[in-house]
């Protein structure tokens, strides 16, 4: 007779955690409807624990999480592409402190920053460009990366996007710059 084999609870003579694993299977299929709705209803009761239970599992299994969205992008390229689109209309300070991460990651620059900070950053200048009083649509390395600058909260400014595009990977002198600031933020506005 075979060690391995047990009595599950189910009274069949077989590796317990199988038969047990695969009754709760049939179980849940039997009654996929009433376990779906049971499913949300204790979602409802307690969103913020199944969230924490999420970001856990996700913590854990970092890897497994990290392959099944490499797959996702290789078999439906289209719906990963749309889906970018809406999460950095949604959450485009989000989305700019992505990108510059990882163009200061590709450079090997120096610094951080968080989504908030560069956030406080806009809010530092009026929501306006730096350079001409524009609205904010970029975030400019006032050193840029490819020239030695740090992606620390420090070295971003607000910028539109013509001025960002147009000033490209050159440094802004100095004295250059007290001018714009005080240009873009109009009369009597300093920095703080």
């Amino acid at each position: 007779m075979d060690d391995t084999l047990g009595m599950c609870r189910h009274g069949k003579r077989t590796a317990a955690d199988v038969c047990c694993a695969r009754q709760r299977r049939l179980d849940y299929y039997a009654n996929r409807k009433e376990e779906l709705a049971r499913a949300r209803e204790r979602y409802a009761q307690d969103p913020e624990y199944f969230r924490r239970k999420t970001r856990e599992w996700r913590r854990r299994n970092v890897d497994t999480v990290r392959e099944s969205r490499r797959l996702e992008r290789i078999s439906d390229p289209q719906r990963f592409r749309e889906y970018e689109r809406r999460y950095a209309q949604k959450y485009p300070e989000k989305f700019r402190a992505k990108a510059q991460k990882r163009r200061a990651l590709e450079a090997g620059a120096d610094g951080t920053h968080t989504a908030e900070q560069v956030l406080a950053r806009g809010v530092l200048f009026g929501s306006r460009c730096w350079m001409c009083g524009g609205s904010y649509e970029h975030d400019d390395h006032v050193i840029p990366l490819s020239g030695g600058g740090t992606n620390w909260p420090a070295n971003l400014r607000p910028t539109c996007g013509p001025c960002n595009t147009g000033k490209g990977p050159r440094r802004v002198p100095l004295s250059e710059q007290r001018r714009l600031v005080r240009r873009a933020l109009g009369p009597g506005r300093r920095l703080p």
